[in-house]
């Protein structure tokens, strides 16, 4: 306490005691301290959550005294506890922060060893950052004072953050060094009240995780209640999508402190969205549905309510975040949406025995076909299964836009197989009771896109797709891209107004490359890039500076200077004398190949042009030649382009352009084109030579391209290809070409009437070759996804280069940043893969890469045209239609498998008829009892079906039995017995037997009449007679077959018949299988003569009587 104040005796001393009511001493009597102003009392008997008061008496010299009463003190022998007190226990240590000890009657208190993993307190771990919080604890006694909370690698230890104050808030964050991966760390934190006692909570220990497990494989499944969990292309019309993954990574084991989330995107939609714009796409694609959180255990998910649109691709994108907010993430290869089910499909049963009856009576009986009217209209008989033909249409009723039709609705796309399923139905003899069974005959695969890459080696429709990514500075730059070229290592270098820089394509930890200042241009000459295997040069200010690029141990690219290439012929001086030069001026025309370099010069005086060459030989670089027309010729050179044997320069303009063709090792001028010679050509022209000696000539201004192969040899050259573009394709004059499977694939700067910078590409040679119409083929266009304000004149300067699969295109007049002005940079250049055949697109994301796409191979007995495709095709063991057919996707097919059809067959030789056995197992049954039906069973790939069936069937294997045929007509050629039911109403009757009016010998040289009976067939029963006559038995040379429908009995006049000619009727019965059975009557001779008579005589015997008893 303060000292009392007493001016005029003076404090003589002082005495204390405790008390528990103001005013008196009740708990010790009062103690003399003499002058001390500070007391500490000793083995007290203080009551836990009592209130106590110290009393202090100060008395002056003459005995007079005052009193003072200390504020209120609460005994508080417990530390803090939770709030919430069904939270359940925690741990507690009685060590105060000042070290001093207070022991509490009726808590008994862990020691401080004794720590454990709270779930009361939340503890995050990243990187750089260390966050807890904890559930809030309170003190009823002294209150709750604050909080400290600390963070250390075991528990209750605080190396990595000291013990620090929050106050009262129930959260704490510090900031440390990067951590790394793996490391373990605990946090504590004390609860403090007002007596000094603390509570401790420890956390679960926390791992910090640096980087996030790596999602391997995505794949889309047919549903979750399925056993089928393999990757599928396509899916019947739903409203839902499931998903599949993997994942690996050191800490997958600790998913637990990681996030995962998945959404689908649609990236066959029209609508492109800006990468930076996540809540609406996934790298680029739309988005259908959102990303969503996921149990982090689940390794395939079903995503419900999406509407999705038939024949749409979509695909499901899995991200997986770890606390430190880095994910990684992968996507499916997509699927197609089918809506229904294929439309049912035309079935005809077409009987090849039955129409091939006719051939097997050649060439003695010329056999008309069976009516169709003839036979049952209810069921088809056939005689032999194994000789029907099953034929499928595509069931529409107009033939003749047939295959159109198919192609626009894509009936072939979703088709997996077809099965041929045989139907049997068996009645019992009362026909009350029946069976029924099936067996599959055949199994064929699915039609495939006739036009796809199953069936073809180009695409017939080009694509237009956008870029993938692009590049841009961070710095100002103008005009960035105004010039590309690709260098070793996935390197890539960029002119500009400015600079040039040297960027790495895919590793984001490379090193960026920003040349030295010495290579510096402008607006109105920017730096120029050219590049050849290791070397490259950058043009700027009329000098080129030769790089060598080299890869080093790091991984990164290194560029060293070998050579500044200008005006003077002596390449290692500066200051090159006048005689020395080989031009005033170097121009914007460089060409590079192994060891050469070209450029275009201007004499100032005359004002000609002329082409210098430099050649490298043993690491050093020498002026090689000037090439020039005239003294006065000021527009050589305009376009240069070379290889390792021809250097070709454009000069002139319009139809008086040309095309000089020099050989690199002599320099002679071996060719020269002009455009007079080629028609719909005119100037300026950019020029490239491949290897091979193409020489790819592109007229912006008369939108163009041609492509002629040089032959240096026979000084001379033939037409390859040509192209004409649409008005909506602007030429850039810029071009670069790739080779790829012995064909080449040219990359033309464009720009669309919109604005957006793009490429066309142009394939020739080889895949692209088209003989009959000498066309280049159009492979499609890239164009940029973000296109920028413009600030130009509206010509197009799309840059370009093509090397391997990655396409780039600067946009060099397009505002760099959005929302800046021109003075934050112009210049963009973008990024778009195109893969090889067998191919296709597939994004990724990895983080130390910059690129989204990449090419990966198709799997095993899939295909595709590659370029900008993302969806293998399932060829095999698929069927490619003949377009040329009226219907290209009907097909014909056996009905039978290697068991079930007849395995013989028998002829009757006397009557050539035949009969079929079949085997005892067999699946067919002959009989009316049996009734067969065909059914083709259409699946699609998202496993939907339709059923198509054919008309049913009876098998009859045998053929009708013959009866008796008789000549003549059997009576009074003039009686009529139409009421005989039994021959017909054009029958001749007689009372008499068949037999007894056949005739042998007749003397009607001009009518043949016949009769028969007792033909028999007993399964499908006699649908139509044939009759022929003929000189022989079973020939019909006198008379071709006819048919007498169902009449047993024939008759032809008009012939003419000889004395002694015979002839014979052959009668062919033909059952409901259209299998038929012949005999023949005995035959007729034709007696025109009366009989001779020699003489008469009277008597039985002996010589002539006259006379009789």
């Amino acid at each position: 306490w303060d000292p009392f104040i007493d001016p005029e005796s003076r404090i003589s001393e002082y005495q204390v005691c405790i008390t528990s009511v103001p005013g008196n001493c009740t708990i010790t009597n009062y103690i003399d301290v003499g002058m001390n102003t500070s007391f500490t009392f000793h083995s007290l008997q203080l009551l836990h959550g009592e209130a106590y008061y110290a009393l202090i008496k100060g008395t002056n010299e003459i005995g007079l005294s005052s009193e003072r009463t200390t504020n209120r003190l609460l005994i508080d022998a417990t530390p803090p506890v939770l709030k919430d007190t069904d939270n359940g226990p925690i741990n507690t240590t009685h060590e105060t922060p000042d070290g001093n000890n207070t022991v509490s009657p009726v808590l008994q208190l862990p020691p401080n060893n004794t720590t454990q993993g709270s779930n009361h307190i939340r503890f995050r771990c990243l990187e750089e950052l260390l966050q807890a919080d904890w559930d809030e604890f309170k003190d009823p006694e002294s209150q709750l004072a604050r909080y400290e909370w600390c963070v250390g690698t075991s528990q209750g230890l605080c190396d990595m953050v000291n013990l620090r104050s929050v106050d009262v808030k129930t959260k704490g964050a510090a900031l440390v060094k990067r951590l790394p991966s793996g490391t373990l760390l605990f946090a504590t934190v004390y609860a403090i009240n007002g007596a000094g006692l603390r509570t401790r909570s420890v956390s679960e220990h926390c791992k910090v995780i640096s980087i996030a497990p790596k999602v391997v494989e995505v794949i889309d499944i047919p549903t979750l209640n399925t056993s089928n969990l393999s990757d599928i292309d396509w899916k019947s019309m739903a409203e839902s999508l499931s998903l599949r993954w993997e994942m690996i990574g050191r800490y997958v084991n600790d998913i637990s402190r990681l996030r995962i989330q998945v959404a689908i995107t649609q990236p066959s939609s029209n609508l492109s969205l800006p990468q930076i714009n996540s809540d609406r796409s996934w790298r680029s694609e739309p988005l259908i549905h959102n990303f969503m959180d996921v149990l982090t255990w689940q390794r395939n998910v079903t995503i419900q309510g999406v509407a999705l649109q038939a024949w749409e691709r979509y695909r499901g994108v899995v991200r997986v975040w770890n606390e430190g907010g880095i994910y990684s993430e992968s996507a499916s290869d997509g699927l197609r949406i089918e809506p229904t089910a294929p439309p049912k499909r035309g079935l005809f049963i077409s009987d090849k025995a039955a129409e091939q009856e006719p051939l097997r009576w050649l060439p003695n009986l010329r056999l008309p076909k069976v009516n169709d009217s003839a036979l049952d209209s209810e069921i088809k008989y056939i005689s032999s299964p194994g000789e029907v033909e099953l034929i499928v249409r595509s069931g529409l009723n107009d033939s003749s836009n047939r295959t159109a039709f198919i192609l626009d609705h894509k009936l072939f796309s979703p088709t997996k197989e077809f099965n041929i399923i045989v139907q049997k139905v068996t009645s019992e003899a009362n026909e009350t009771n029946t069976t029924e069974d099936f067996s599959v005959m055949k199994v064929f695969p699915g039609f495939t896109n006739p036009e796809g890459p199953c069936c073809t080696r180009r695409p017939v429709d080009p694509q237009s797709v956008f870029s993938d990514t692009h590049f841009k500075t961070a710095i100002p730059s103008q005009h960035f891209g105004v010039s590309i070229a690709r260098l070793p290592n996935d390197h890539f270098a960029v002119g500009s107004a400015d600079k040039a820089f040297v960027l790495p394509l895919r590793n984001r930890a490379a090193s960026h490359i920003t040349l030295l200042d010495d290579i510096v241009g402008s607006p109105t000459s920017p730096i120029i890039v050219v590049s050849h295997g290791n070397r490259s040069a950058f043009f700027a200010n009329g000098k080129a500076y030769i790089y060598q690029s080299e890869v080093i141990d790091t991984g990164d690219l290194e560029l060293t200077k070998t050579a500044v290439l200008g005006n003077c012929k002596t390449v290692s001086t500066y200051i090159c004398a006048t005689n020395n030069k080989w031009a005033d001026n170097v121009k914007h025309a460089i060409a590079i190949s192994q060891n050469t370099i070209a450029l275009t010069g201007i004499n100032s005086s005359t004002n000609a042009s002329v082409v210098g060459v430099f050649q490298e030989r043993n690491g050093t670089w020498w002026f090689a030649q000037a090439l020039r027309r005239g003294k006065s010729d000021s527009d050589i050179g305009l376009s240069l382009t070379l290889n390792a044997r021809i250097l070709a320069v454009a000069t002139g303009e319009g139809k008086n352009s040309c095309i000089s063709v020099y050989s690199v090792e002599s320099f002679t001028l071996h060719l020269t084109i002009c455009m007079s010679e080629l028609e719909d050509n005119t100037g300026s022209l950019s020029l490239y030579l491949t290897e091979t000696d193409a020489l790819i000539m592109v007229s912006k201004d008369s939108k163009s391209l041609k492509v002629l192969q040089l032959s240096i040899s026979s000084k001379s050259y033939k037409n390859v290809c040509h192209l004409d573009f649409t008005p909506n394709e602007r030429l850039s004059g810029y071009l670069d070409v790739s080779a790829r499977d012995g064909s080449f694939i040219i990359a033309l700067g464009m720009q669309t009437l919109d604005g957006r910078d793009g490429v066309q590409l142009v394939g020739f040679h080889g895949i692209y070759t088209d003989l009959d119409l000498e066309k280049c083929v159009n492979l499609g266009r890239v164009v940029a996804r973000e296109s920028g304000f413009r600030v130009d004149d509206g010509i197009p300067r799309t840059s370009v280069s093509f090397d391997n699969d990655t396409v780039l295109f600067g946009a060099p007049n397009v505002v760099t940043w959005p929302g800046q002005g021109e003075d934050s940079g112009t210049g963009r250049v973008y990024v778009a893969t195109y893969c090889p055949t067998n191919h296709v697109r597939v994004r990724v994301s990895q983080i130390k890469e910059i690129g989204s796409v990449r090419c990966v191979p198709c799997e095993a007995g899939q295909k595709s045209f590659g370029g900008f495709v993302e969806m293998c095709s399932d060829c095999e063991g698929m069927s490619c239609s003949k377009p040329q057919s009226d219907d290209p996707f009907s097909f014909k097919s056996s009905i039978c498998d290697s068991f079930s059809c007849p395995s013989g067959s028998m002829v009757n030789n006397s009557t050539n008829g035949m009969n079929f056995s079949f085997p005892n197992d067999s699946f067919f049954v002959p009989g009316p009892e049996n009734l067969y039906t065909i059914q083709l069973l259409e699946t699609t790939r998202a496993y939907l079906s339709t059923s198509s069936l054919s008309e049913s069937f009876v098998i009859d294997p045998t053929s009708p039995e013959t009866g008796i045929v008789y000549d003549g007509l059997g009576s009074d050629p003039n009686t009529n017995c139409s009421d005989n039911s039994t021959f017909g109403e054009d029958s001749q009757c007689s009372t008499r037997n068949f037999e007894e009016t056949d005739v042998d010998y007749t003397n009607n040289t001009r009518e043949v009449h016949a009769r028969w009976l007792d033909f028999l067939d007993e399964e499908s029963d006699i649908v139509e007679y044939f009759w022929c006559v003929g000189s022989k038995p079973m020939h019909d040379d006198i008379r071709q077959c006819e048919s007498t429908g169902l009449r047993p009995n024939g008759s032809h006049d008009g012939l003419h018949f000889g004395q002694g000619d015979s002839y014979y009727v052959t009668v062919v019965a033909c059952n409901g299988a259209r299998r038929c059975s012949a005999t023949h009557s005995d035959g007729v001779t034709i007696d025109t003569t009366p009989p001779v008579m020699e003489y008469v005589r009277d008597g039985i015997m002996g010589p002539d009587m006259d006379f009789q008893v």
